[in-house]
């Protein structure tokens, strides 16, 4: 593998540090919100039964049981696709590498972990120059034992918003009261 690729594939994976370089992580956004950024600066592991690199098409595919993991984040799926877009020739390309993320797309089994929080579903999708997280194929958001299902969940993650769609089936809430601000027991 050339290096500057295989330095764009490790932090494309945990591109799940959504952030664009030299931003500063955003603050927490609340019940079932993902951060901008996860906030992650430090070694990505990556595990897979294999992985598939297109030099051509710029893609990268992990296949079977695959995890990646950066600080407190974790994802699994049965395969991770990473479309990287070449961005040689444009005038910023020497600050910022040959090639930048464009898009990563988790499938099968998926489980995004961070902290007390995670997601299930069948299908994640993070879309680069959007700046969303798309969960689709049932999914379920956790935060501690609170969770949102529905059919299709948008993360818009430079907005500190998330929006939970039904689709076919209504949206399902089930979320326990806060504790702490009962009064004393006498």
């Amino acid at each position: 593998m050339r290096p500057t690729r295989e330095l764009a594939a490790l932090l494309a994976v945990v591109g799940l540090s959504m952030g664009a370089a030299g931003e500063e992580p955003a603050a927490d956004a609340g019940m079932f919100g993902l951060r901008a950024d996860f906030g992650g600066r430090g070694p990505v592991t990556i595990t897979a039964a294999s992985l598939d690199y297109d030099y051509k098409r710029n893609i990268i595919t992990y296949r079977g049981k695959v995890s990646a993991t950066q600080d407190e984040v974790r994802i699994q799926s049965d395969v991770l696709t990473i479309t990287l877009r070449d961005d040689r020739g444009t005038p910023t390309a020497s600050e910022r590498g040959a090639v930048t993320l464009q898009e990563i797309v988790a499938s099968g089994h998926v489980r995004i972990e961070q902290g007390e929080r995670w997601a299930t579903g069948g299908k994640a999708v993070f879309d680069q120059p959007k700046r969303i997280l798309l969960l689709t194929e049932s999914p379920v958001l956790h935060d501690g034992p609170n969770e949102v299902a529905g059919e299709r969940v948008v993360v818009y993650l430079d907005e500190d918003r998330s929006v939970v769609e039904g689709g076919s089936r209504r949206v399902k809430a089930v979320l326990y009261p806060d504790r702490d601000d009962e009064a004393p027991a006498r």
